[in-house]
């Protein structure tokens, strides 16, 4: 099979094979007979009748151009209908972008929101939306597991909020962008946040109260449930640029949320703000 072969040197995990037979398969649907036999143009004609979406035929412009390198055959002109799908990708993006800002709360209304939340006694939810409104993080970092500051080392390869008396010690050593950022570790004085974490079962995960972690594909919905008018970690993040922007020290306090996400800033600026990468100073 001309997929199976063009892949038999790589390493790539089920999850991610599967995806390519899926995408392979939609193609040659369409096509009617295999991608090494067909003409470039055939091939594209193909993957615009299996979406109008750009950012779908983007992605699936990957596996004809992965078999046809392999086995020696042209596909320059794939390659630039891929260039092209990815402008218009970019620019869908940033159009629903923008479109979003304008109805998405103001930041203060989701502070105004966590005030109240101890109260409530929803300690869970103080944490979920402390934590992404002051670190702008992902779901996949509070996938943490709950320790006492004593059974805290180093070398520990997964998310923990670590309880001490005086603050909670919140360390990242799984997360989306770790190879290009690294550990990352925050100490929390917070009296509320620790108030919170002190709630806890220790030596429990923290989004079940289980002994093993959620998978990363069922993060969503029980962080979800406790965020901002269930709002998505990706929306928050864009109130939280938003809000940036009618301060002063933009530069700066961008920068610093870089930081601390672990995102680059000119990707900020695309994926989640509508204005251009030059408004912002690199250092």
């Amino acid at each position: 099979m001309e997929l199976s072969e063009s892949l038999e040197k790589r390493t790539l995990s089920s999850k991610t094979i599967n995806n390519y037979e899926k995408t392979y398969k939609a193609i040659i649907k369409r096509l009617g007979r295999p991608i090494i036999e067909a003409e470039q143009d055939e091939i594209i004609h193909a993957i615009s009748q299996v979406s109008e979406n750009p950012s779908t035929r983007y992605t699936y412009s990957n596996v004809p151009m992965l078999i046809l390198k392999h086995h020696n055959k042209p596909f320059d002109l794939i390659e630039k209908s891929r260039e092209e799908l990815d402008k218009k990708r970019r620019q869908h993006h940033q159009d629903e972008t923008k479109t979003e800002i304008v109805s998405l709360p103001k930041l203060s209304e989701m502070k105004h929101y966590i005030s109240t939340l101890v109260e409530k006694e929803d300690y869970k939810g103080f944490i979920i939306n402390y934590l992404l409104l002051h670190y702008g993080c992902r779901l996949k970092d509070l996938n943490c597991k709950v320790i006492d500051g004593k059974e805290f080392h180093a070398s520990i390869p997964y998310n923990t909020l670590a309880l001490y008396e005086n603050h909670v010690k919140w360390t990242r050593n799984d997360y989306k962008t770790l190879v290009n950022y690294g550990s990352k570790t925050h100490l929390i004085r917070n009296k509320d946040f620790k108030f919170c974490v002190k709630q806890l079962p220790l030596g429990k995960w923290f989004l079940n109260g289980g002994d093993e972690p959620l998978g990363d594909d069922s993060l969503n919905k029980p962080i979800k449930k406790h965020t901002f008018r269930n709002l998505s970690e990706g929306n928050i993040f864009k109130m939280i640029v938003a809000d940036l922007k009618d301060k002063p020290n933009f530069d700066k306090n961008l920068l610093k949320y870089s930081e601390r996400r672990g995102t680059d800033v000119k990707t900020i600026l695309t994926a989640y703000n509508n204005i251009s990468t030059e408004d912002v100073e690199s250092e």
